[in-house]
This record gives structure tokens, C-alpha cells and sequence, in this order.
């Protein structure tokens, strides 16, 4: 998959610290985002291929952050949460979530749910849970 601009938005400093090492690792870049002020400054001066953005952040909901970004993107978005499935279908999907991701996550899932939303025929929803493995968890 060729290289993807991302924005990481995610209030805990190592775990943003952590996705966005990774994500650059694996040859990605990754804009990092301590806050939704930080990210619609970011956003309004930049594109992004896909938005990670953390639902609780000290400043705002991560979806009232993504409702704004709507306004001059339309980048596929995945919420970093600690919620899971009933969350994304009673709130997340309408919020404009393409899917989520359950933290702590597994790197292959970051990943794979990463390069799936940035997909142009990817389905509308994209799902990681925890798994049992403890190598990489972000």
C-alpha cells in the first residue's frame, strides 16, 4: 500500500507517541494531535488519508471533533475508544466513523484496520478488538 497521511489524534502522550512511531515505521505518516484544537488546526492546513481520533479528549468529544472535520474532509475516520460494537452502531456510525479500534490495541490490528479505510471500495465499517497477544500493543 503506498504511504498514508495520518492524523493521530490521541490526548495520552505515549500512546500518541506510540501509534505514531508506528505508523511511521511502517512507512506511513503520521501528524500527531495531542487535542482537538491541535487537530482542527492541523486539519485546516493539511490533507489526511485517514483520521485516528481518540473519543475522549480533554477539549471536546472525538465526535464532536470529527463532525467539524467533515466540514472540510472526507477522509475515513477510526475512533480510538475503549467502547466497542454497541458504541459504534448507536453513536459512531452516524457520527461519521468509518469504524473503531479497542484500546489497548494489537499493532496488526492498527494496521490492517488503517490500510482498510484507506481502501477506496472498503466497506463502511472496520472493527479490532484486544486480542490475547501481548507483543506490540499500542
Amino acid at each position: 500500500m503506498n504511504s498514508l497521511r495520518i492524523l493521530v489524534v490521541e490526548d495520552h502522550d505515549e500512546s500518541r507517541l506510540a501509534l505514531s512511531r508506528l505508523l511511521r515505521m511502517s512507512g506511513h505518516e503520521a501528524v500527531p494531535a495531542a487535542n482537538a484544537h491541535e487537530a482542527r488546526a492541523l486539519a485546516a492546513s493539511a490533507m489526511f488519508d485517514v483520521l485516528l481520533i481518540d473519543l475522549a479528549l480533554p477539549d471536546g468529544s472525538g465526535t464532536d471533533l470529527l463532525r467539524d472535520l467533515r466540514q472540510s474532509s472526507n477522509a475515513p475516520a477510526l475512533a480510538l475508544t475503549a467502547l466497542g460494537e454497541e458504541w459504534f452502531a448507536g453513536t459512531g456510525a452516524n457520527a461519521g466513523f468509518s469504524g473503531w479500534l479497542v484500546k489497548p490495541m494489537v499493532f496488526e490490528d492498527l494496521m490492517s484496520a488503517v490500510e482498510a479505510a484507506a481502501r477506496p471500495s472498503a466497506p463502511s465499517q472496520y472493527a479490532a478488538s484486544p486480542t490475547s497477544s501481548l507483543s506490540h500493543r499500542v
